[in-house]
């Protein structure tokens, strides 16, 4: 009996002891679980600020590199305007020299052109006072007149061009026409109106029609002084 009741006491001393042992041993495993999630949650935790930390990382350099691109774009952009600048300026200056070289060309030019103008008109102006002279003398004859209008008369029946006015041309084709046929047929002051044509056709226009014209003219009115000049030292019209 007493070894059937010690048997009991061990089987019970086991069972408390076994169950003692699946208790703890449930209770180490529920522990083991917990630590496990804990060291997960650290790790997440540690991903999670490692992850934190790598974003931030990022987004420095990025906000870094897009300041040093915007920085670049605005050295591009201001070094781009100091060469538009340096070329706009370079054109400008390229085409003030243009210009000054074109207005020194043109006043050159124009200063040529009143030379020449001026040199014209001083020997028209002593041609004719050396024929007004022959005029006072009553020396020019009507047969000298009349040659030198036929003569001229033809250089503006030919058709060249001309810079005269389309009345002009008329009139001068007209006071030839009739200066070529009878001198006696024009007057004075016709005469005076085509010398000052020829004149300016001359030395305006560098034509040398104008010349003959203006040498016509005055020998024809000569004529018609020395008509006076001689009718008046005769005493009776010619």
């Amino acid at each position: 009996m007493e070894f059937i009741a010690i048997i009991g006491l061990l089987a019970s001393i086991l069972a408390t002891l076994l169950g003692s042992v699946w208790w703890l041993a449930q209770k180490l495993a529920h522990i083991e679980a917990r630590l496990a999630r804990l060291e997960e949650t650290k790790a997440d935790k540690a991903d999670v600020e490692a992850i934190r930390r790598e974003l931030a990382d990022k987004a420095s350099r990025e906000d870094l590199r897009i300041e040093l691109a915007r920085k670049a774009d605005k050295a591009d952009i201001e070094a781009l305007h100091r060469e538009l600048a340096k070329k706009a300026d370079k054109a400008d200056v390229e085409a003030i020299r243009r210009e000054l070289a074109d207005k020194a060309s043109r006043d050159d030019v124009a200063g040529i052109r009143h030379g020449l103008s001026s040199v014209v008109s001083a020997a028209s102006e002593a041609h004719r006072a050396i024929v007004d002279f022959l005029a006072l003398k009553g020396v020019v004859e009507e047969g000298e007149a009349r040659y030198l209008a036929e003569r001229v008369k033809a250089l503006f029946t030919v058709a060249l061009p001309n810079p005269l006015t389309e009345e002009e041309l008329r009139f001068v084709r007209d006071f030839l026409d009739r200066a070529a046929e009878d001198p006696n047929k024009v007057t004075e002051e016709e005469c005076e109106r085509a010398y000052q044509i020829g004149v300016r056709l001359f030395s305006e226009d560098f034509d040398a029609r104008g010349y003959q014209l203006a040498m016509a003219a005055a020998y024809v009115r000569a004529y018609l002084v020395s008509k006076k000049v001689r009718e008046k030292r005769s005493g009776a019209p010619l």
